[in-house]
């Protein structure tokens, strides 16, 4: 059964998860603009990468057990990482460095697709210790909260190129849309404020949520990608 702190991650999970679907698609449908369209389908992605988890969370409610085999979870939430990578840089590059765009394009594809293989190798590895969970966890009550392990080499490299994608949005959308928002004014420097703590908040509390052990405190960095969901919709909603 459940215990009290599963139940909690479990709905805040699915709720990122569902959130972010229905905020995206109404960015998708709503708006005219490539921008924001492009946006919608990054806060999708940005979504399902708590989609392991969800699943996870919904086996414990229906069958008691967590989800099996356990692999679903990390392939499940990390291959959104090359997505998010890709279409964040169309993003950033649209609006901050448009005359780039292609080459920042071309360059964060490759990094996503070396980052993409990295993982399913340290996923599938044999006498697999790449990932661990966290210490409170309870078989069949509480969620997995997988974490990759620094200590192993195939644990290292997949936290040392999820930090290199991660870091080249930060770069480009976190302080990029940063310095764009302190040569703007009023509802323009707002928007673009948002759009990066949206990025900011995600690319900080994705790596946290991936590589500390925080036990039961792990609903805190969860609360903050929800609240970079908000913030990148907030920031790129048609008017």
């Amino acid at each position: 059964m459940v215990n009290l702190i599963g139940m909690i991650d479990g709905i805040l999970v699915t709720t990122i998860v569902i959130l972010s679907i229905l905020i995206g698609l109404l960015n998708i449908l709503k708006s005219k603009a490539k921008f924001q369209k492009i946006t919608g389908i990054v806060i999708i992605c940005i979504g399902l990468v708590m989609l392991g988890p969800m699943l996870d969370f919904f086996a414990l409610l229906f069958t008691n057990l967590n989800i099996d085999p356990w692999e679903l979870i990390p392939v499940l939430s990390f291959i959104w990482i090359a997505p998010i990578l890709v279409l964040g840089i169309s993003m950033g590059a649209e609006a901050i460095l448009p005359d780039k765009k292609k080459l920042l394009i071309i360059i964060s594809a490759i990094l996503g697709i070396i980052f993409e293989i990295i993982m399913f190798i340290g996923v599938f590895a044999e006498n697999n210790g790449v990932f661990d969970t966290s210490e409170t966890w309870v078989l069949g009550e509480s969620l997995y909260n997988l974490r990759i392990v620094f200590e192993e080499v195939l644990g290292a490299a997949i936290i040392v190129s999820l930090i290199v994608c991660l870091a080249v949005i930060l770069v480009i959308n976190g302080i990029g849309f940063l310095q764009k928002a302190g040569e703007s004014s009023g509802v323009i420097k707002k928007k673009f404020m948002l759009i990066s703590l949206g990025w900011i908040a995600f690319i900080v509390f994705g790596v946290i949520d991936s590589v500390v052990d925080l036990g039961n405190m792990i609903l805190i960095p969860r609360l903050f990608i929800l609240l970079s969901v908000l913030c990148l919709y907030l920031g790129t909603k048609p008017s």
